[in-house]
């Protein structure tokens, strides 16, 4: 049978990181490892936490909060650090324990990205923009309709931009992509090109005299 130790951190670690107090568990040959150092290895305590829960499911309910904050500060750190493939284990751990839990979901998906997972990113944003209970975030709405563009649904882009675009009002980058969007899902009316009765080359807009037989418009 494994043993296990069960340990709690400083109210200044618990407090730094938003967790509850509760004793977490660390086999012992684990200790060393996680504790040796200079900082609390959080990763190795986080594989520590789904170990044991593998192993205990029934105290599932008990460490899920725990646990999602913990993989949410992991997960966003080591992103953070060019470690985008752990990011992306610790956030889907996390969000094993909390599928409700939408700001974990949004850093998987963006770890997912950075990882050239396009379409397994765009289904975590599609889990969180059609979520009922989820209210519209522009940062959201935005990188998924980026990450739509890229794979080839400008108009699925363009409909996200646009239920974002009133919290835009002076977002100048915001609105050059939403009317390219616009242009590409085809919703834009070009105007026709005129052409020169003289030569039959096309004329430049607003100028007065063709480029081609310079004959005066």
């Amino acid at each position: 049978m494994t043993a296990y130790k069960f340990y709690e951190l400083n109210q200044k670690v618990l407090d730094q990181m938003d967790l509850p107090r509760l004793p977490f568990p660390v086999r012992t040959e684990k200790e060393q490892r996680i504790f040796g150092g200079q900082q609390v290895q959080f990763d190795l305590l986080l594989d520590e936490l789904e170990e044991y829960l593998r192993k205990n499911p029934q105290e599932r309910d008990r460490y899920r909060q725990f646990a999602g904050r913990l993989a949410h500060f992991e997960g966003v750190r080591l992103g953070q650090n060019g470690f985008p493939e752990l990011a992306a284990h610790y956030l889907e751990t996390g969000l094993s324990l909390n599928p409700e839990d939408l700001a974990l979901r949004f850093n998987y998906a963006l770890s997912l990205q950075s990882l050239g997972k396009k379409e397994d990113a765009m289904k975590q944003y599609r889990i969180i923009i059609e979520d009922p209970a989820a209210r519209v975030n522009p940062l959201v709405w935005i990188f998924a309709a980026r990450l739509s563009a890229e794979l080839g649904n400008p108009k699925t882009a363009y409909y996200l931009l646009e239920a974002v675009a009133d919290c835009m009002p002076e977002d100048n980058e915001f609105w050059e992509l939403l009317y390219e969007m616009k242009e590409r899902a085809g919703f834009v009316d070009r105007p026709k090109p005129k052409f020169c009765g003289a030569c039959g080359k096309p004329l430049v807009v607003g100028t007065k005299f063709c480029g081609g037989c310079g004959r005066k418009i």
